[in-house]
């Protein structure tokens, strides 16, 4: 039922909108310049070792997930148009917005 209201919606379910986002700010990640905040968090590496038991899933072994599902690397990302084409997969409302846009609206 819920796939059939959002297919007439044309709304994608909320765990691919999540997955889109997540890709998205990887790409701000990467495109940053070296001293932010966001770059440096990126490239650090604490020192010290993990505590024992199953390690928790941290934000890079997801992305390293999402990226693979979509036969992504991490230098693909340098390329933006590619990158956003690829992290807007999940999205069909853009596709239906793209379609029937009218003439009028070139902005």
């Amino acid at each position: 039922m819920n796939v059939d209201v959002r297919r007439r919606t044309g709304v994608a379910p909320i765990t691919d909108k999540m997955w889109e986002s997540q890709l998205r700010w990887f790409g701000h990640v990467v495109w940053s310049a070296e001293g932010t905040v966001a770059n440096t968090a990126y490239h650090l590496s604490p020192p010290g070792r993990r505590p024992r038991g199953r390690p928790k899933k941290r934000w890079m072994d997801r992305m390293k997930e999402d990226m693979r599902a979509l036969q992504l690397t991490p230098e693909d990302a340098q390329d933006r148009v590619k990158w956003k084409k690829a992290c807007q997969t999940a999205d069909p409302a853009t596709a239906r917005d793209e379609s029937s846009a009218s003439p009028r609206d070139t902005r």
